[in-house]
């Protein structure tokens, strides 16, 4: 005997929490998801039940035995056999009579064989037992999970068996960061593969699940940003601009508070979002800002001399600008100098959020 079983599976793929998160740069938003795998054994069925054999006839007498019909009953049922009658069997000699039946179901019982000849008939059997099947579908599967973030990871494997896997993840502003800011889909896919019998994974999964979260990622909003120290002067009324040159001594190291987005040099209307420190020894300056966490200095640009603003060719004279592209800081300088510290700042999105 001989059938097929083929086990069946589902597979359910879940998501807690299941809403949308919000992720900003202070990591406020950072918070852990965990995507459940549910497997589950369905049970099987079987298949292509098949009964087969062979009829064996051997002539043990001394004269020529001529077969005239040959009747093969399987529990009633007649088997339909590929035989030429009559046919004339030799003293010793043996015939054999292949046969194969297919049935609907796993039917136990018995082959019953009659053969006749000129001169008489004669009957054996066999019983019919099914065993346990020939080819199993199926039976051992690995789970796989794929995550777009995190990557692809082997859960564990089953034989006929249900069970779940939950697998818990932190999702976090630094897993995206800036550049990746905005509105993103994190797609998590559950599959099901079948193990051969050396434990190889088909190339194709006969089952999958998939589960989407939506992540919003603060973005970066992009700010000037000027240092203003003790010895502070606005660009005004020179310059319709904001911003502030510093006058600054040798032998000194100031640290300069940094404010973006000062409109009319209005420090309540901006952001603090670090300090410069400049430091002015044996006639060099050199300045270092440092801003605090959650700002990012996108450009910087130092101007140091011994006039209040940078000076450009203009015709065959020369006038004060503040435009950062023409900044200078040449040196070495004599006595006090002038110092402006210019950056563009990334600053938190403050309209994101749900």
């Amino acid at each position: 005997t001989s059938f097929i079983r083929t086990h069946d599976w589902s597979i359910a793929k879940s998501v807690d929490p299941d809403e949308p998160l919000y992720l900003t740069i202070d990591g406020a938003g950072d918070q852990d998801v965990t995507w459940t795998v549910d497997v589950t054994y369905e049970g099987y069925e079987d298949s292509e039940f098949k009964v087969f054999g062979t009829i064996t006839i051997e002539n043990t007498g001394t004269l020529a035995a001529v077969i005239t019909d040959i009747d093969d009953f399987l529990n009633g049922a007649e088997v339909d056999l590929d035989s030429v009658l009559p046919y004339t069997l030799e003293p010793g000699d043996t015939l054999e009579i292949d046969y194969e039946v297919d049935l609907d179901a796993a039917d136990d019982g018995t082959n019953e064989v009659t053969v006749t000849t000129e001169r008489t008939s004669y009957f054996a059997d066999a019983d019919v037992t099914f065993g346990e099947p020939d080819e199993e579908i199926n039976k051992t599967v690995e789970v796989v999970d794929t995550n777009s973030v995190f990557g692809k990871q082997t859960l564990g494997t089953l034989t006929a068996e249900s069970d779940s896997f939950p697998d818990t993840k932190t999702i976090s502003f630094d897993l995206f960061g800036a550049e990746e800011c905005g509105e993103l889909l994190l797609t998590n896919k559950a599959e099901l593969f079948a193990l051969d019998g050396d434990g190889v994974a088909f190339a194709l999964a006969f089952a999958e699940a998939e589960v989407d979260i939506k992540i919003f990622v603060q973005c970066l909003v992009y700010e000037t940003a000027f240092a203003m120290g003790v010895g502070a002067r606005t660009f005004e009324p020179d310059f319709n601009n904001w911003g502030w040159t510093n006058l600054v001594s040798p032998g000194t190291t100031e640290s300069m508070p940094m404010y973006a987005g000062a409109g009319q040099n209005d420090i309540e209307k901006g952001t603090w979002v670090g300090n410069a420190s400049v430091s002015y020894y044996d006639g060099y300056v050199t300045v270092d800002i440092q801003l605090f966490d959650g700002y990012y200095l996108e450009e910087e640009h130092v101007y140091a001399g011994t006039t209040e603003f940078p000076q450009v060719r203009r015709g065959r004279g020369t006038t004060s600008t503040v435009a950062p592209g023409q900044y200078t800081n040449d040196g070495p300088f004599e006595g006090d100098v002038w110092v402006i510290v210019h950056g563009v700042v990334g600053m938190p999105d403050p309209n994101f959020g749900n």
